[in-house]
C-alpha cells in the first residue's frame, strides 16, 4: 500500500508505504482459529474521561506506531511478495511477526497489549464489562486506564504512575507520550 500524506493545507508532507497482506485469503482453521479483538464502546470511553475530570486526576495519553507489528503469530503465515520484490532470492517469505491485513492481526495485538498491562500491575483490574477500561482503586492509588487498538488514555492520582507505565510498556515496545 503506498500512500501520500498530506497537511492539513494541502501540501505534501510524506511518502508512506506498507506491506500489507491480503487477509481475504485466508481460511479460518488453516490460518487462523480466532480474530475477535474488543475496542471500547463509546459509553466506555466517555466514562472514563468523565471519571477522569470529576475526580481531578491527571491525565496523560499514549500511542503505539505499528502496533501490529509487535505481536507474534501462533501460526506459521506464508506471504508471497509483490512482483519486483525478493528476498534472499525469493518471492515467497515467511511472516514471523503479525502483518496489517492478517484477520488475526488485531487479535494478536490486543493479547500481547493486555498482557504487558498486566504485567506492569498485577493489581490493575480489567473491567468485566468493558474489557478495554483498566482500574485500580487502593488506599494508595486511583487508576484508570482506557485502551482502543493502540491508543491509551489514563488518568491517575500520580502523574509517576503513567511515567513507570509508559517505561514498562517500552521495555518491549515504542510508545509516545503525550498529554
Amino acid at each position: 500500500m503506498y500512500k501520500l500524506k498530506l497537511l492539513a493545507d494541502g501540501s505534501l508532507d510524506k511518502y508512506k508505504a506498507r506491506l500489507v497482506t491480503k487477509g481475504f485469503t485466508q481460511v479460518y482453521g488453516l490460518d487462523f482459529t480466532e480474530n475477535f479483538s474488543p475496542t471500547p464502546m463509546i459509553g466506555g470511553v466517555r466514562f472514563v474521561i468523565i471519571y477522569i475530570l470529576h475526580n481531578k486526576l491527571k491525565r496523560a495519553q499514549g500511542d503505539v506506531s505499528g502496533a501490529f507489528l509487535n505481536s507474534t503469530l501462533k501460526k506459521g503465515i506464508y506471504l508471497q511478495l509483490p512482483e519486483g520484490l525478493k528476498l534472499q532470492g525469493s518471492t515467497i517469505v515467511k511472516l514471523i511477526e503479525s502483518l496489517y491485513g492478517l484477520k488475526q492481526a488485531a487479535r494478536d495485538w490486543y493479547e500481547l497489549s493486555d498482557q504487558i498491562i498486566r504485567s506492569f500491575d498485577p493489581e490493575l483490574k480489567r473491567s468485566e464489562t468493558e474489557p478495554c477500561v483498566y482500574y485500580k482503586l487502593t488506599d494508595g492509588c486511583k487508576c484508570i486506564l482506557s485502551v482502543h487498538v493502540d491508543d491509551y488514555i489514563m488518568g491517575d492520582e500520580d502523574e509517576k504512575y503513567f511515567e513507570a507505565f509508559s517505561s514498562h510498556f517500552q521495555k518491549t515496545i515504542q510508545m509516545t507520550k503525550g498529554k
